[in-house]
Formats: C-alpha cells, structure tokens, sequence
C-alpha cells in the first residue's frame, strides 16, 4: 500500500512528460508552420518579380511586332509594276486591308517615275474612309474599294521630296518624322531602285503621332494585358519625357517594376542599325514598365504572411497540397505564355481584319456612294470572301474550345470519300478556280468510311485551307484517296513552303505555328485534325519538306459492311 505514492509520482512524472513533449511538439509545429509562412511569402515575392519579367516581355514582343507588322506586310511586297498601275487599284486593295489590320497608318502614299517622262512622276496618296487626315482635300479617283485615292496632291509633294533626299542606295528603307499643315508624322518609306541604283519608287506610311499619343498604346495595353493573366499586372508606357502615356492599372508600390526601353519606330528595328548614330538618335526612346497591381489576390497574400503561420500550422499538410498544385498550375502557365502571345497578335489581328473590311464596306454601301452595279458587285463579292474567311477563322475557335464535347455528340455514319472532297471543292472554288491547278484522283470503287459528315468535312477544310495558305510560287494542290489495310486514305499535297525537320512533330500542337509561316493563322488548324481523326479511331501521316511542300494523309477506318 506504500507504494501507491510512487506510483502516482511516476504516473504524474509521465504525464508531465507526455505534456511536455506535446508542448515541444505543438511549439516546434508552431515555428515551422512560421518558417512555413515566411518562405511562402518569400516565394510568393519571387514568382510575383518573375510575372513582372515574364509580362514585360510578353509586351515587348507583342509591341514590337504590331509596330512593324504594316511595313513587312503592305509596303515590303508592293512591286514596281503595282507602282505602274494608273489608276491603281491593285494598291488601293492591299492598302485597304492595310488599314484593316493595323490602326496606326492614317494615310499610304506611292511615288513612282517610271516608264514616266522627264517631269512626268505620279504621286498617290490613300487615305482611310473613316478618319481622313485634316488637311487633306478629299478628290478622290473611283475605285471598288473603301479607301480614298488621290493623283499628285499638293500636301504630299514636299514629304515625297524628303523620302527622295533621305533615300540611299544601300538602304531599303527610309526613316524620318516630318509636319504636314501642322500635324506631326513618323513617316515610313520602303524604297524601289531602277536598273542604275537611282530612286525610281517610293512606298510608304504616315503614323499620327498625336492621334498614335492618344489612343494607339491604350489599344494595344488593354489587348497585350488580357495575355498569361495580365488583368492582375500593371501596364505603362512613357514616352521620350518620362511621362506615362497609357497605365492599364495603378502599381503596387512595395513592389518594384521592371521596365524595358524600345525605339519610337514603325519598322523592324533591325533597320536602324542601317542609320548613323546621329540619324537614329532623331528618334524618341519610349519605356514599357510593368508591375503588379495593387489589387492582385497573391500581394494579399504575400502581405499577410506574417498573420496566417497558425493556420498553416494547423493545416501543414492541406497546405502543401495546394502549393503543389499551385506550382504546378504556374509552371504550365508559363510554358503556354510565349505561344498565348503569338496566338493572341496573329489571332486579334486575323479576327479584326475581316471585321474591319466589312465594316467598312459596309459603311459605303450603307451610305450609297456608288450607283454602278460593277461597283457594287464587287464590293459584294469583297465582303463575300471576307466574310467566309471570318466564318473559317470562327469555326476553329469554337471546334476546338468544344471538342471534349464533340465526342460525345458524333454520329458516325458510312460516308463517300469521293462526296466528301466534292463538297470540300465546292466549298473552296472561289480561292482555287483563279489561282491554283488543282488534280483529283479518287478511285469510283472505294468503299465508305466509318465517320461524321460535319467533322469529317471540317478536318479536310483544314488541311486544303493550309494547302491554300502555305503555297508559294507553284500554286497546285493534288487530292488522291486509296484503300489501305482495310482503311481509307485521303491525301492532300500541296508545293509550298513545307515544314521544318524541328518542327514537323510540334504542328498538331494547339497554337504552334512554323517559323516559316509568314501568312496569319490561329495555329489551331492540324490540332482540331488530330483531334477528330484520333475520336475516329484512325491516324495522320505528315510528310513535308521545307521549301518543296507538304503533304497531309489521313486514314480512317471503313464503314461495317451489311452481311
């Protein structure tokens, strides 16, 4: 019986013990939970500077290719016999999706002399339908597109006099800023030379640069923002003065931007390596900064880091958890950020083109300036072909957004090759009638495939729209179909511009486009193919060589035979 005390002493000895170690244990729980908090915010820190850097060259990139996109793709491919044309119609076309696709130019401008005699030179001058320069007199030439054309105006003979000066025979393009009835310009010149390396044509561009101040960077800021989640970054441009010109959102200030300086030209800046130091130092140097915005949720976080290590303490291990899946939702986020930025500048640009020439068509048809039936026949048939492109560009979008859906909502059906590539060739007869030889071979006694008509017809519109956008000079697609191992086959095979051996695996990945592919394109064409032959339980064979052409087979299995 004496020995109850003892007991009790080592039963309390032990549970001061157990106390004291669960004690220790929550403690040192405590602390890590803690250091927990500190890293994380810590982190949080770094990830934020590395959105900053990724944002800003997201900017950068996208800038820099919308403020050269009018030179490389309206003025660089103007050929002198386009020059020679009077009334020139052909340039009046290209100018107008010029103006469609890039706000900036406010007017083109062409100057040529040749097959002209001494004196004899003409100057065009092209200028938008809806926003006309102030000092321009409008004496428009008649012409089926919505631009307004005008012979030799009197306000463009002293700028076309400075392109003159400004010309050399080792550059191809000429640079300058010039006032025009008061109103500042950023002229871009591309230059044609004669057989004798003298000056015999000009191409070239104005930019506002009051109405560029105005309302172009907001434009372009609210458009590069929406890319890799740029809605939760702050955006600003500061001209040449330091002075902000467009901000998408105020900074946080406990968290330093990054900021990268870019020349205020209109061309590849590579071309101003061409200039003397003193030439090029005639331009003002603007400044993209990028920070992050005050209300973006992961600063909340970062900022009450110091508050919630309890919590996290508590729910370490749901903590980690959702780290990890956070980590890993970043990663992927930032390995999609450099293809969302191609996709967003060649998609915006491709959805706003159509969109802009029919708008603008149909502003001039809506206001009745033309009574000629030809005129309007072809202003119709120019909306026509804009308006089936826009449908195109549409249907991959929303095809591929919904294809998870789409399986589920195929009606597989025996279906005839040849009626498919028929109904295929009907779809694309404007575009191939006047441009392209097109062979068909497709045996009369191949049995039906297995497949969906309307999925079926979409795949082959695709491979035939790149067929038709990636030919070069030998303009000739070839259509066959064969039976192979119990499958039909259907190839399309075109001469163009083909596919890199690098980049040959990557092209049914969504919104990858060659470095080849100079024409526009949402880079979803071959994805929305793999997609639908591989819920078709068949396969895609792709050959391509660059520079020869490429050619697109797909195999799908054959309809069940009735016994």
């Amino acid at each position: 019986m004496r020995a109850t005390p003892f007991l009790s002493l080592v039963g309390s000895n032990r549970a001061v013990a157990l106390a004291g170690g669960l004690c220790a244990a929550t403690a040192m729980l405590v602390w890590l939970g803690y250091q927990a908090t500190q890293e994380a915010g810590q982190s949080t820190r770094l990830l934020l500077e590395r959105r900053i850097v990724e944002q800003l060259a997201l900017l950068s990139v996208g800038l820099a290719q919308d403020m050269r996109g009018a030179h490389a793709t309206v003025l660089i491919p103007v050929t002198p016999s386009q020059l020679m044309l009077d009334p020139p119609y052909d340039l009046a076309e290209a100018f107008a999706r010029g103006f469609a696709r890039f706000p900036y130019p406010e007017f083109f401008f062409t100057w040529s002399d040749w097959g002209a005699e001494a004196g004899a030179a003409t100057t065009h001058l092209f200028t938008r339908a809806d926003r006309r320069p102030v000092w321009h007199t409008l004496d428009r030439l008649g012409g089926p597109y919505p631009v307004n054309v005008t012979r030799n105006p009197a306000a463009m003979l002293e700028l076309v006099t400075m392109a003159r000066q400004r010309a050399r025979a080792d550059r191809p393009v000429a640079l300058f800023d010039a006032t025009i009835s008061g109103v500042p310009y950023h002229i871009v010149v591309n230059v044609l030379y004669g057989d004798r390396g003298e000056v015999s044509g000009l191409v070239g561009f104005g930019v506002n640069l009051e109405w560029m101040r105005e309302f172009y960077f907001d434009e372009m800021a609210l458009q590069l923002g929406r890319i890799g989640g740029g809605e939760q970054m702050s955006l600003e441009i500061l001209d040449g003065n330091r002075q902000i010109v467009t901000s998408t959102r105020p900074p946080h200030p406990g968290i330093p931007p990054a900021e990268r300086q870019f020349p205020l030209v209109f061309v590849d800046r590579a071309f101003l390596g061409m200039l003397s130091q003193r030439e090029s130092g005639r331009f003002a140097t603007w400044t993209i900064r990028v920070g992050v915005a005050t209300d973006n949720p992961m600063v909340t976080v970062e900022g009450r880091a110091d508050g919630t290590f309890i919590m996290i303490s508590l729910a370490a291990l749901a903590t980690v958890a959702g780290l990890v899946v956070a980590v890993r939702g970043v990663r992927v986020a930032t390995e999609l950020a450099a293809m969302k930025s191609d996709f967003v500048s060649s998609v915006t640009h491709e959805l706003k083109t159509p969109l802009a020439v029919i708008r603008l068509i149909a502003d001039t048809l809506a206001r009745g300036r033309y009574d000629s039936q030809q005129t309007v026949g072809d202003y119709a048939a120019l909306l026509s072909r804009e308006t089936w492109n826009l449908s195109r560009l549409i249907d991959n979008l929303l095809s591929y957004a919904r294809l998870s859906d789409v399986k589920q909502a195929y009606n597989f059906e025996p279906v005839d090759i040849g009626e498919l590539v028929e109904e295929m060739l009907e779809r694309f007869h404007p575009l191939l009638v006047e441009h392209f030889t097109v062979e068909v071979d497709i045996p009369p006694n191949l049995p039906p495939v297995r497949a969906d008509r309307m999925a079926a017809a979409l795949m082959l519109d695709n491979i035939l729209d790149n067929a038709i956008k990636y030919s070069d000079q030998v303009r000739s697609v070839e259509i066959r179909a064969r039976l192979v191992d119990e499958r039909g086959a259907i190839a399309i095979a075109d001469h163009g511009i083909g596919i890199r051996d690098d980049e040959l695996g990557r092209v049914n990945d969504k919104f990858f486009r060659g470095r080849d592919a100079k024409r526009g394109g949402s880079g979803l064409g071959l994805a929305i193919v793999q997609q639908i032959v591989a819920a078709h339980h068949g396969y895609v064979q792709i050959d391509s060589q660059a520079g020869q052409g490429t050619r697109v087979e797909i195999f799908l299995p054959l309809a069940a035979r009735d016994t």
